[in-house]
């Protein structure tokens, strides 16, 4: 057998040894980032207060169409029935549906 493909025993033990945690750093970080794109937009970030945003669209004085909130909206994208989506208004971050900003159009 040539000496060019044969591996130790050793360095098998450590690789095999090493895999659960590079895997485990791996799955940590899929994780973080989705828990980071889950995080809704707060009424206090500059963006939202600049459009009045509220995540309770019935706790915005300036909303004036009682049917107005955020799942239907052009600038809003989810899927039927979630309880958030990407705002295009916010730089597709993630809102409340039943929220509303002033920058709410309808179909």
């Amino acid at each position: 057998m040539s000496t060019a493909f044969r591996v130790g025993r050793r360095r098998c033990v450590k690789i095999i040894a090493a895999a659960p945690a590079t895997a485990a750093s791996l799955i940590g970080l899929v994780l973080c980032a989705s828990a980071a794109a889950a995080e809704l937009v707060s009424e206090t970030d500059p963006a939202a207060m600049k459009l009045k945003y509220k995540a309770d669209a019935t706790k915005a004085p300036e909303r004036h169409d009682p049917q107005a909130f955020c799942d239907n909206c052009t600038y809003y994208t989810a899927k039927d029935g979630a309880a958030s989506g990407a705002c295009a208004a916010l730089g597709d971050r993630p809102v409340a549906a039943k929220g509303w900003c002033t920058a709410w159009e309808g179909y």
